[in-house]
């Protein structure tokens, strides 16, 4: 039930945004662009975009711009590359772009989730038990 709801808001946020980007479009001259994606990058760049955003970035030719857009590299580096992505190839990749939005949004929740709960990599559970069995040994031990 969370996840469908947690699809939905992501939908809608999706939609919310596009139709503000389109709002900006209409009533200024700023229009979406028509560049190709594999013209201007390739395989290696969507990866690293992708895994290492913040890195790829900063040392990239990607365009930077002011306080706004470092606020959203440090914070919410994901969010930056869909809204850069929707900006510069819907028109000749709308695949790419929605599929930017879709890991942006499940990339920065995952990583804040992780950041803010931990990574506990031992999955196997121990079962602690007060009582002691016949075959236990007591040991104390004394560092000098």
């Amino acid at each position: 039930m969370t996840q469908k709801i947690a699809v939905g808001a992501l939908v809608v946020i999706f939609a919310i945004i596009l139709g503000i980007g389109s709002i900006i479009g209409d009533l200024t001259s700023l229009k979406f662009g028509n560049v190709d994606f594999w013209q201007a990058h390739g395989w290696i760049f969507l990866a690293m975009i992708t895994f290492f955003p913040r890195l790829t970035l900063f040392f990239s030719s990607v365009s930077s711009g002011g306080l706004l857009w470092w606020i959203s590299w440090l914070v919410a580096p994901r969010i930056l590359v869909a809204i850069l992505a929707t900006f510069g190839y819907w028109e000749t990749n709308p695949f790419l772009v929605i599929l930017s939005w879709l890991l942006a949004f499940g990339g920065e929740s995952s990583e804040k989730l992780v950041m803010s709960k931990g990574v506990n990599l031992n999955t196997k559970k121990k079962k602690h038990t007060s009582e002691q069995r016949a075959d236990d040994i007591e040991a104390d031990f004394k560092v000098k």
